[in-house]
């Protein structure tokens, strides 16, 4: 495997709904950032992301979407999380409480505290995996992707993080429920090397 080609698996949130939106947010340019709880990767036992990394993104079905590259990565306090980065992950935050609200919603989910131990507590001072990346290849953006209208975004964010969440939740962790393998699928894992797992996001 080449420097230039992925280096691992990307799954943003759980198959359905919420990584369509994530996927289609990436391809318009609109999201170019996502977050994890740092706690989940030590969980995991997997490495940060570290910058010019490169993985293949799949989308619900477990075909490949694109490629990302990591273009900055930080670990912060959860109450230290600029408004750039709320901004950047593209779904329609227009302040750090918004951000904090949705995804905080997500992480202390039934689903998610299953990985997480239930003893785990999020406050202020929960470390946060800030992750910048860029679209790299092999198709790049949808040159004819219409731009969402702002308010159907908005929408769409207040569906996904209603008062009750979907069975497909939130951005930014990976996929941990278990299901069978595709054919693309299984070729992408056996393409990784043995030191590289999947990575987690949001």
């Amino acid at each position: 495997m080449s420097d230039a080609e992925p280096q691992r698996v990307v799954e943003f949130a759980f198959p359905g709904p919420l990584r369509d939106a994530l996927i289609a947010a990436i391809r318009s340019g609109d999201k170019t950032a996502t977050s994890a709880l740092l706690r989940g990767y030590e969980v995991d036992g997997e490495s940060l992301p570290v910058v010019g990394a490169r993985g293949v993104v799949v989308d619900s079905h477990g075909e490949p979407a694109f490629w990302i590259e990591t273009t900055g990565v930080r670990v912060v306090p959860l109450g230290e999380v600029p408004l750039a980065h709320a901004l950047a992950e593209g779904e329609g935050y227009a302040s750090v409480a918004e951000w904090r609200d949705g995804h905080v919603r997500f992480w202390e989910s039934a689903e998610v505290r299953a990985e997480l131990g239930e003893d785990f507590v999020i406050d202020d001072a929960t470390p946060v995996v800030l992750e910048s990346f860029r679209v790299c290849g092999p198709e790049g953006p949808a040159p004819d992707a219409a731009a969402e209208p702002e308010w159907k975004r908005r929408r769409r964010v207040a569906e996904i993080f209603g008062e009750e969440l979907p069975d497909t939740t939130s951005d930014e962790r990976e996929n941990r429920r278990p299901r069978e393998e595709s054919a693309s699928e299984a070729w992408l894992r056996a393409q990784v090397p043995p030191h590289h797992g999947q990575s987690g996001l949001d």
